[in-house]
């Protein structure tokens, strides 16, 4: 039993001298295969820097000669540095095999001027505005009729009463007009009778008389009226005398029938008003009775402004879709014009370009950039070559910048730039405004340059000013890395384990504020007492495992 114990003892001992050995070959093989990285802290520190760019010239007088799209350059006249004239053949073009593009301009365009004239000619349609506006003018004479019928039935009993009353007054006065017209008329008759009588009585006295006158009894002188004949009067007197009396009573009467005429005639004139007031009347009461009651009137009312709502409505609406026609009909007429003045301009130019045979030179100068060559296919809007001034003296040069926004602050417009490269002797600022690639980290400054001979796109490296300043977070240069998302720098970040300590680097992206080639200030999350890889013997990314070889003091305290 004691045997076997330490046999067991025994085989533990080895097993686990046999691991730890096998853990020691483990760790020296993987850490053969780990990169060693050389760590530092970021510190607080000075730091002296020149701020300098690099950019092309560009010469803003250059006169750009562009390409015939779909063309092919049959022969090449010249190439750089040639010096040419205005009107001089730069390149030739071989002939235009197909036009199938020109055919198919001129097709549309053909097509639209026959539309244009077709609408041109079209009769206008009616728009049903006047029939909307004559509905509206027949609704609101309705609405009229249908208020004053309204008016009438809320007056219809006030109406009717007055129109009794005429009725009852005109009635009473027609009465005692008649009455009057009687009893004048009554009168005239006795008078007449009365008159008559006289007559009567007249006639064989003055047959008696004119008995006497043919027996040539001679007339005697009437006697005054009211004048008794003197007694043995001869018997024609005394007839003549009694038709005399009986003459005056007549005239007496004759002037009471007069009066009596009188009253007969005034009495009688004032009947026609008097029944023409009452019929009228009596016209009204049954005008009266015709109208509807309040409530039917009511209806008829709210019934036509309805109508009349409507109708207004459906004027609103039908002007509005009738001026929406006319917009589109002009929109059409606007559209179609503009298409024709574009074909015609696009087959002006592509027929420009099928007659073209020859490309000239339209300014005078050095050929620089030649971008063409015998048998190229052209497209459109690129620069087959550029002419620039001979003189340099009259070049427009200028060369854009792009500086760090915080170095931008100290320039200005007219501020002079040191030239470090080129054979420039000036460098003026002209303009300053974002970069449009970082807007709100960059500036580009854009500034003229002076003598030399200036020449496109070659390089001219300035220097704008020199900073001293101190900053929170310096570190070798060599510790900043850059990709197409910026700059970064690996941070170590260690855990223990019983096996011993473990490394791994972290991506954190930060800003560079200033460098002077050796040193950089950086700013960025999780730089404070962070240990940054300043040198590793492989490219390293973002979690892989490193091992340490001379920290800094800092790391080893």
């Amino acid at each position: 039993m004691k045997n076997r114990r330490k046999i067991v003892i025994r085989l533990m001992i080895a097993f686990v001298a046999i691991l730890a050995v096998l853990t020691m070959f483990s760790n020296t093989i993987m850490n053969a295969t780990i990169p060693k990285v050389v760590a530092s802290y970021a510190s607080r520190g000075n730091l002296a820097s020149t701020n300098g760019a690099t950019a092309p010239v560009v010469v803003e007088n250059s006169t750009k000669i562009l390409t015939v799209d779909g063309r092919t350059v049959d022969k090449v006249n010249v190439s750089n540095y040639d010096t040419v004239n205005v009107g001089d053949v730069l390149f030739t073009l071989k002939p235009v095999e197909n036009t199938d593009d020109l055919t198919e301009l001129q097709t549309q365009l053909t097509t639209l001027q026959r539309e244009a004239t077709y609408a041109a000619r079209t009769p206008a349609t009616d728009n049903g505005v006047q029939a909307a506006r004559d509905a509206v003018t027949a609704a609101q004479q309705t609405l009229n009729d249908a208020q004053n019928t309204l008016t009438q039935a809320n007056g219809k009993a006030a109406t009717i009463a007055a129109a009794q009353q005429t009725i009852n007054d005109k009635n009473a006065a027609l009465t005692a007009a008649e009455a009057e017209v009687t009893s004048a008329s009554a009168t005239v008759e006795s008078l007449q009778s009365q008159m008559d009588q006289i007559d009567t009585e007249i006639a064989p006295l003055q047959s008696q008389v004119d008995v006497y006158v043919a027996l040539g009894t001679p007339t005697p002188t009437p006697a005054a009226a009211g004048v008794t004949p003197t007694p043995g009067t001869s018997d024609i007197e005394i007839l003549c005398a009694q038709i005399n009396a009986y003459n005056a009573q007549k005239a007496q009467l004759q002037s009471q029938v007069a009066s009596a005429q009188a009253r007969v005639d005034t009495a009688s004139a004032a009947l026609t008003p008097l029944k023409t007031a009452i019929e009228q009347a009596q016209a009204t009461i049954d005008a009266a009775n015709s109208i509807p009651s309040v409530s039917s009137a009511q209806t008829a009312v709210n019934t036509a402004q309805a109508a009349l709502t409507t109708a207004q409505t459906n004027l609103h609406d039908t002007q509005i879709n009738a001026q929406i026609a006319v917009d589109k009909a002009q929109d059409e007429v606007t559209d179609r014009n503009a298409s024709i003045a574009t074909l015609q301009q696009k087959i002006a130019v592509l027929q420009a370009k099928v007659d073209l045979t020859e490309v000239k030179a339209t300014a005078a100068g050095y050929v620089f950039n030649v971008g063409v060559a015998t048998g190229d296919v052209m497209t459109a809007n690129q620069t087959a070559m550029m002419i620039i001034p001979e003189d340099s003296s009259e070049r427009q040069c200028t060369v854009s910048f792009s500086f760090a926004s915080s170095v931008a602050e100290s320039l200005y417009v007219g501020a002079q730039l040191e030239i470090t490269s080129g054979y420039m002797q000036t460098c003026t600022v002209v303009n300053i405004k974002p970069d449009p690639t970082n807007p709100r980290d960059m500036r580009l400054v854009k500034c003229t340059i002076d003598g030399g001979d200036a020449w496109p796109d070659e390089q001219v490296t300035v220097k704008a000013a020199q900073s001293n300043k101190d900053y929170d977070n310096v570190i070798a240069s060599s510790a900043v890395n850059e990709d197409n998302t910026g700059s970064f720098v690996y941070v170590i970040v260690g855990s223990s384990s019983p096996l011993g300590d473990k490394y791994t680097v972290k991506r954190v992206t930060v800003t560079v504020e200033a460098t002077n080639g050796t040193l950089s200030a950086i700013s960025g999350d999780g730089l404070t007492n962070a240990q940054i890889v300043v040198r590793s013997e492989k490219p390293l990314e973002d979690g892989d495992r490193v091992r340490l070889e001379d920290l800094s003091s800092s790391s080893n305290s």
